[in-house]
C-alpha cells in the first residue's frame, strides 16, 4: 500500500461523506484524488454480477451447513475415541480447575487465603475419556479413595447400557461400546489408583505404555494423574500445577486488563456518535467510477478459489505441521484474485483507492486503529450473550446421549496450538495475526465493501452504509469455522471494521484491528493451552 503521489492533481473541494448531516450542514473534506477521474458513475447489477451473487450464496450456505453439521454429528457422535476437540476443551477446565485452586503457590499472599480447587460437577459429562478427565479431577481434589468409586459407578453405568443393548431397547445409532484405548486406560487408571490407596507411588504393575498412553490421550489431567499427591517426584509435581497456575492467573491479568480496556473503549463507543453529530468525524469514502459488478465477480473468485484451496488441502492428508505451514501461502497467494479487475481494465492506481490500498493519513490511521478497537469491545458484549443464550437453549432442548461428546464453539487453530511445537505456534501467529487480518480486509471491507456502498449508492448514505456493513458482516462471519453460535461476536467485530472503513477509506485501520484481536485471541489461547 502506498500514499497518493504527490504530483499527482489533487482534488476541487467537495463535500464529506457524513451520513448523520443534512448536506447543508456538512463541512467540505478535500477528496486526494482527480476529481474527473473518480466522477460517480452507478451501475446496476449485471448478469455478471448477479451469477456472482448467487455463486456466493451457494459457497456461503454450503460452508455454514457443513460447519453446522459437522459440530452437530461431533456432538452426537456415540462411542469411539475423544477427538482432539473433546480432550483440548476437557483440558482447559482442568487447567482453570486446578489452577484456581492452586494460585497460592505463586501468588504473594498465605496460600491458606487462597480456596482450595473445587471440582464442578458439570465436568462429569461427555465422552469416556472426557469422564475419565473427571475421575482424575476427583483423585486430585477428593483422594484417591473417591476416584475410584466414581470409576467404579461409571462401570456400572457402562455395564447398563450394554445391558439394554443386549435387551434391544437402545436404537442401532445409540450403541456404545469401548475400545481398546479405553479399555487400557480404565485399567490402568484402576490399577494406578489402587496403588494410590495403599500409599504406593512407586511399584505398580502399570506398564510404562500404558502410562504414556495416559498422558497421550488425557493430556494435563493424565500427567496430574501421574504425579499425585504424596509422590516422590514433588519437585515435577509442583513445576506442572506452577506452570497452570502461572497461565489461570495470566488469564486473570487479562480478564482485568479486559475489563479496563472495555471501560475505556465505552467511553469512546459513546463519543464517536456524538462526534458524527456534531459533524467533528466526518468520513473520507468516496464513490468511485468503477462498475462495481467487477468487485463483486472479483470476490467470487476469490471465495470459491480460497476455499476449494483449503478443501483440496484437507485430501492431500499433510500433517498439521506441513498444512499449517502452508497456510499463509494459500493466504497471500489468494490475493491474486485482484489481477482480474486489471484484466477487465481498472487501473492499478484506481484498484488501489477503491479497496483501500492507501495510507494518505499514516499518523491518524495508525494511531486511531487502538482506539477504534476498544470502542468495539463494548459493542461484543451482547453477542457474547447471544452466545450464552443459544447454548442453553440448544442444551435445554437436545437429548444426548449419557456419553456423547460434548464441544463447544471454537477455531480449529487452537488445536494446532495445543498440540504444536515452536515452529506451529510461530506459523499460527503469522497466519492468524498477519496473513488474515492483511487478507481478509482485503476482500471484505475493500473489495465486497466498495461493491455494496456503490451498487447502493443511490440509496440514502445512512441506509447505504448500514446495508454495506451489515451483510459484509453476515458473509465474513458465516464462512468463519466456529459455526452459528459464534456469528453475533463474529459479524459485530466485522461491522465496526466496516464503519471504520468507510470513516478512513484506508484499509490500515481494519487491518491493524483486525490484527491486534486476532494477536489477543490467539496469546490467550497460547496462555490457557
Amino acid at each position: 500500500m502506498s500514499s497518493i503521489p504527490p504530483n499527482e492533481p489533487q482534488a476541487e473541494i467537495v463535500s464529506n461523506q457524513n451520513p448523520f448531516l443534512p448536506p447543508e450542514q456538512e463541512p467540505p473534506v478535500v477528496e486526494l484524488v482527480d476529481r474527473d477521474y473518480m466522477t460517480p458513475n452507478p451501475q446496476r447489477l449485471s448478469v455478471g454480477g448477479i451469477v456472482a451473487w448467487l455463486a456466493i450464496a451457494l459457497a456461503v450456505t454450503s460452508l455454514v451447513l457443513l460447519v453446522a453439521l459437522q459440530q452437530f454429528n461431533q456432538a452426537a457422535e456415540i462411542g469411539g475415541d475423544a477427538t482432539e476437540a473433546d480432550l483440548m476443551q476437557a483440558e482447559i477446565q482442568s487447567k482453570l480447575v486446578i489452577g484456581q485452586g492452586n494460585l497460592g503457590k505463586i501468588l504473594p499472599v498465605p496460600e491458606g487465603d487462597v480456596p482450595g480447587p473445587v471440582l464442578p460437577e458439570e465436568a462429569d459429562a461427555g465422552c469416556y475419556e472426557q469422564r475419565l478427565v473427571y475421575a482424575s479431577l476427583k483423585n486430585e481434589i477428593e483422594g484417591p479413595e473417591s476416584a475410584r468409586e466414581y470409576l467404579e459407578s461409571l462401570d456400572e453405568r457402562v455395564e447398563q447400557l450394554q445391558k439394554e443393548e443386549q435387551q434391544g431397547s437402545v436404537a442401532e445409532e445409540e450403541r456404545f461400546e469401548l475400545t481398546k484405548d479405553q479399555h487400557e486406560l480404565r485399567d490402568a487408571m484402576g490399577e494406578l489408583l489402587a496403588e494410590y490407596e495403599s500409599g504406593n507411588f512407586l511399584d505398580s504393575g502399570v506398564s510404562e505404555e500404558s502410562k504414556e498412553l495416559i498422558k497421550e490421550r488425557l493430556g494435563f489431567p493424565g500427567e496430574l494423574f501421574l504425579l499425585p499427591e504424596g509422590t516422590d517426584q514433588q519437585e515435577s509435581r509442583d513445576e506442572l500445577i506452577g506452570g497452570v497456575a502461572t497461565s489461570v492467573a495470566g488469564m486473570a491479568l487479562f480478564s482485568i486488563l479486559g475489563m479496563l480496556a472495555g471501560v475505556v473503549g465505552l467511553g469512546f463507543c459513546v463519543g464517536f456518535p456524538v462526534m458524527i453529530y456534531q459533524g467533528k468525524l466526518v468520513s473520507y469514502f468516496f464513490q468511485s467510477p468503477t462498475n462495481h459488478n467487477v468487485y463483486i465477480q472479483t470476490f467470487a473468485i476469490w471465495l470459491v478459489g480460497f476455499f476449494g484451496s483449503s478443501i483440496l488441502l484437507g485430501f492431500l492428508e499433510l500433517s498439521d505441521q506441513a498444512g499449517m505451514m502452508i497456510q499463509p501461502v494459500i493466504f497471500f497467494g489468494s490475493l491474486s484474485c485482484l489481477a482480474y479487475p486489471l484484466l477487465r481494465g481498472v487501473s492499478f492506481r484506481q484498484l488501489r483507492y477503491d479497496i483501500g490500498w492507501t495510507i494518505d493519513r499514516p499518523v491518524g490511521d495508525t494511531g486511531f486503529a487502538g482506539v477504534s478497537y476498544l470502542a468495539t469491545l463494548p459493542c461484543l458484549i451482547p453477542g457474547i450473550i447471544a452466545i450464552a443464550v443459544f447454548s442453553a437453549i440448544v442444551g435445554e432442548f437436545t437429548e444426548l446421549h449419557e456419553f456423547a461428546r460434548q464441544t463447544g464453539p471454537g477455531h480449529p487453530i487452537q488445536e494446532y496450538i495445543a498440540n504444536g511445537n515452536w515452529l506451529m505456534i510461530l506459523m499460527v501467529f503469522v497466519t492468524a495475526c498477519i496473513a488474515a487480518p492483511v487478507v481478509e480486509e482485503t476482500m471484505f471491507r475493500g473489495v465486497l465493501y466498495r461493491h455494496l456502498r456503490d451498487w447502493s449508492q443511490g440509496w440514502a448514505r445512512w441506509a447505504s452504509i448500514g446495508f454495506s456493513a451489515v451483510l459484509n458482516g453476515f458473509i465474513f462471519a458465516a464462512i468463519h469455522p466456529q459455526g452459528i453460535a459464534a456469528i453475533p461476536v463474529l459479524m459485530t467485530l466485522a461491522i465496526c471494521f466496516s464503519l471504520v472503513r468507510e470513516w478512513r477509506n484506508s484499509l490500515l485501520t481494519p487491518m491493524l484491528m483486525h490484527g491486534i484481536h486476532n494477536t489477543l485471541v490467539t496469546c490467550i489461547s497460547l496462555i490457557i493451552l
